[in-house]
């Protein structure tokens, strides 16, 4: 019954979030807690967001701000040990809307010196990132050491079509 209840608790969270209704699209264990991913109900286009729920019952939303995306995306590293869980969890804890840039395209012009794909090592991990809310192109790099570091490093395609 507990669960139930804090189940309805992240739901009303998410709601508030979203303004709207949402839906419980699926539940993943992570280090130290529960990533629930919810989508919205009624307007289009339809949107994403997570609740992270710790050990302890805490609720958090990661969409919320840099602060907490930040936050969450290091205790993911800590707990994965595959690159590409990691990135397929990014885009849906992020804030803004972010693509993982697996290859370069043309108009990635300004990071073809310094890209390189996504790797994680020792609880290390380092991205680049195509923030299409903000149309530009990001290097997140986080460690065990200095927490999450987020760069601009270029302009995305919406710098590229003016």
């Amino acid at each position: 019954m507990e669960t139930k209840h804090v189940i309805e608790e992240e739901r009303s969270l998410i709601e508030n979030y979203f303004q709207e209704p949402a839906e419980l699209i699926s539940e993943r264990d992570i280090n130290f807690g529960k990533l629930i991913i919810w989508k919205n109900s009624n307007s289009l286009p339809s949107r994403r967001a997570c609740t992270f729920r710790d050990e302890k019952c805490h609720v958090v939303i990661p969409n919320l701000d840099e602060r907490t995306f930040g936050a969450m995306l290091e205790i993911i590293v800590r707990d994965s040990s595959n690159v590409e869980d990691v990135c397929n969890l990014l885009p849906l804890i992020s804030p803004g809307l972010r693509k993982v840039i697996k290859e370069l395209r043309p108009y990635m012009k300004d990071i073809n010196e310094i890209w390189r794909p996504p790797t994680l090592m020792h609880e290390r991990f380092s991205v680049f990132v195509e923030n299409l809310t903000l149309g530009t192109l990001e290097q997140i790099v986080i460690n065990q050491e200095c927490g999450m570091k987020l760069e601009t490093v270029g302009g995305g395609i919406q710098m590229h079509l003016k």
